[in-house]
């Protein structure tokens, strides 16, 4: 691959990136599905647990079509479901048709993941230019976030004029992300991936955490219930909007919030109190996430809506301390295995919690939605806090002889 080809392709990186993130449905994806598919809150997250699933089945066969295949036909294959999935929703009329558009939409994101970082990198290492690579991966997901932002706001004003605006006006960005992939140049490939499906690695995994680290046990158990929340609550965003009777238009200003404190969070994280780091960090953040889901839950109140909207600050500040965490504890021919596999869990883990939180939510409300998380979160938490603990406690004085 020549210069001119390697410019181009990170310049056409760019683009896609921004383009495939524009997500114009986001902000109004709950309201869409509610007033035009005529669908509940707790049909929702079935819904979304089912898209959770397909990732997490498809990884790994779609890593090994990245390897073999080749990541530009990838990208434009991602591409090309990522417009069947909108445009199948915006026909959709029962939760059938929505849940076959989330399986596209699923796969999509599988085809993508990982390609598109992996195209750029080898891009970067046949110039021999892959000591840029974090810079130049750093500016091209800030694009993903500048493009979720400006589609939030975009999809909360088109909704208010046509329930169907949004999605309209999706296919237009996707429709232009396809086009950037068709002009790529694809890069000799130089990295192999492991054909080890992701649910055996979970197996394994919690085998090897739970009978021989068991510290590690109780750090995974952590992350799974903080980072499925944060999950929760940014759909739970938009229902509590619905409940305080908030016009849909303003949905798109408060995912844009949302998205720009994770980014800041993401790129200033590490000044954010840094002497708080690793298993202390995360238990404090999953102890005020429960605070902030009880004060929201007592209470539908503007003040509530602020605190689970911080659900992007949670995971942009906790996620570099989960991964700390696992560095320092598991040797290094685990510490891959393990930050994927507690990635994959976490959405395994957002199957169940999802629709207790759903059923709670449609049948009392999303206060008790909240109420009730919160209670779980607390009880689990303080469970897996005790465990790691009283391990550690051991370890130390299996070490020192007493």
């Amino acid at each position: 691959m020549n210069e001119q080809d390697c410019q181009r392709n990170i310049r056409l990186m760019f683009v896609y990136t921004f383009l495939i993130n524009c997500i114009v449905i986001l902000p109004v994806l709950i309201p869409y599905y509610r007033d035009v598919i005529g669908l509940s809150f707790r049909d929702f997250l079935l819904i979304e647990s089912v898209f959770s699933a397909t990732v997490v089945v498809f990884d790994v066969p779609t890593g090994w079509l990245a390897d073999t295949w080749g990541r530009r036909y990838c990208l434009i294959g991602s591409a090309f479901l990522a417009f069947a999935g909108f445009f199948g929703l915006f026909w959709a009329t029962n939760i059938w048709q929505a849940i076959a558009c989330e399986i596209l939409l699923g796969i999509h994101v599988a085809l993508s993941s990982g390609a598109n970082s992996a195209l750029l990198y080898d891009t970067l290492l046949s110039r021999n230019r892959e000591s840029e690579y974090k810079k130049i991966e750093g500016k091209r997901i800030s694009f993903q976030f500048y493009g979720a932002c400006f589609a939030s706001i975009l999809g909360g004003y088109l909704y208010t004029i046509d329930a169907h605006l949004p999605l309209s006006v999706e296919l237009f960005f996707v429709a232009g992300a396809v086009l950037m992939t068709w002009f790529l140049v694809e890069p000799e490939r130089h990295k192999i991936r492991t054909d080890k499906h992701p649910l055996t690695d979970i197996r394994e995994t919690m085998v090897y955490a739970l009978h021989g680290h068991r510290e590690v046990a109780g750090l995974i158990v952590i992350m799974l219930l903080l980072f499925s929340t944060t999950k929760i609550c940014l759909w739970a965003i938009q229902q509590y909007m619905a409940e305080m009777k908030i016009p849909e238009s303003f949905n798109g200003w408060v995912f844009a919030g949302v998205m720009l404190v994770a980014a800041v969070s993401a790129r200033l994280g590490h000044r954010i109190f840094p002497a708080c780091k690793g298993k202390i960090a995360l238990q404090i953040l999953l102890a005020v996430m429960i605070l902030f889901l009880l004060v929201a839950g007592m209470k539908n109140t503007y003040l509530g809506l602020f605190l689970i909207s911080l659900e992007g600050f949670f995971f942009a500040y906790g996620m570099p301390r989960a991964q700390e965490s696992i560095n320092r504890l598991v040797d290094s021919g685990r510490r891959a295995t393990i930050l994927s596999t507690a990635s994959l869990a976490t959405s395994l883990m957002f199957i169940p919690t999802s629709q207790l939180f759903g059923t709670i939510t449609d049948s009392w409300g999303i206060g008790n939605g909240l109420l009730v998380h919160a209670a779980i979160l607390a009880i689990l938490g303080s469970g897996a806090a005790y465990y790691s603990h009283r391990r550690s406690h051991q370890e130390r004085l299996t070490a020192t002889g007493a």
